[in-house]
């Protein structure tokens, strides 16, 4: 449609400019008589004795023819500048119209690329949000599990004079989950106590002993702590119902951290058999032997 709008304009002009030309030249043909038939007049005038006047006459027929002309060649020219003009003003309409529509497609094509990013950035919210609810599932089904084995006594020899060096523990802390632990704290005491002054977990005086790091899955470390008093195994052969106790607890998160993980936290307690000389799970201690 554009096109053959181009081309109409395009035969338009050169034909409305024929048409004048032909208009004009038909006009011409009507005006008075050539300048060449009048000089001729003029000159039979002489001979048959013109005056003046005649002359007169003569010379301002001949103004006038070419005042004449001019004024219809003004006309033409008048005109043709109001075709051009014409022509003119319905090409910048055009233009406009076609500026108007590239406008209007760039707008489009922007918006269209504006709800593309959003909805690239709607996937990608929607994905992230798929990869933290399968994270979560993931760390929901496998949690880990810091336990205690391998506890051994330590003689007081070890550490120095028997009547002058407590006595120790050494453990092994494992994590038997299935997957990464975060310690965050722990404490843990080498206490020799009566059955009934055996503390609450929140009452517990210890020390930090397991380190604040990551085990991963299957991952030991090997520590020790030691009693709260000296004098060895000896101090205590004239009390009987006082016992060596290895007390403690550690909290930790699974490997997304305490911020987005859920925590647990693994009591233990052991009380020393002077026979075999072996640290035992003890029947008084029910509560200390849990994981939650």
């Amino acid at each position: 449609m554009l096109r053959r709008r181009k081309l109409s304009d395009w035969l338009f002009f050169p034909a409305l400019l024929a048409a004048i030309a032909f208009w004009s030249l038909a006009l011409t043909g009507s005006l008075p008589v050539p300048i060449k038939q009048e000089h001729s007049v003029v000159n039979e005038c002489r001979t048959c004795g013109s005056t003046p006047e005649s002359r007169q006459d003569a010379a301002a027929e001949t103004v006038a023819y070419y005042t004449q002309v001019l004024a219809w060649f003004t006309g033409v020219l008048a005109l043709a500048t109001l075709v051009q003009g014409a022509f003119l003003y319905r090409a910048d309409i055009a233009a406009k119209r076609s500026a108007d529509a590239s406008r209007t497609d760039t707008e489009r094509s922007m918006d269209l690329a504006e709800k593309r990013f959003l909805l690239e950035g709607r996937r990608a919210d929607t994905t992230e949000k798929q990869i933290g609810i399968l994270r979560t599932q993931f760390f929901a089904e496998h949690r880990p599990k810091l336990e205690i084995k391998f506890v051994r006594f330590l003689r007081s020899d070890e550490f120095g004079v028997p009547s002058e060096a407590p006595v120790g523990a050494e453990f092994i802390v494992i994590n038997t989950g299935t997957s990464e632990a975060n310690v965050i704290g722990s404490k843990v005491a080498l206490l020799w106590l009566f059955p009934e002054d055996i503390p609450l977990p929140t009452d517990l005086e210890g020390t930090e002993v397991i380190p604040k790091r990551r085990f991963t899955v299957g991952a030991t470390d090997k520590l020790t702590v030691l009693s709260n008093q000296t004098g060895g195994l000896e101090w205590v052969q004239g009390l009987p119902s006082k016992n060596l106790y290895l007390l403690g607890w550690v909290v930790y998160a699974d490997g997304r951290g305490e911020e987005f993980g859920s925590t647990r936290t693994t009591y233990f307690g052991r009380i020393f058999n002077r026979e075999t000389r072996l640290f035992t799970m003890a029947s008084d201690l029910p509560d200390w032997e849990f994981i939650h």
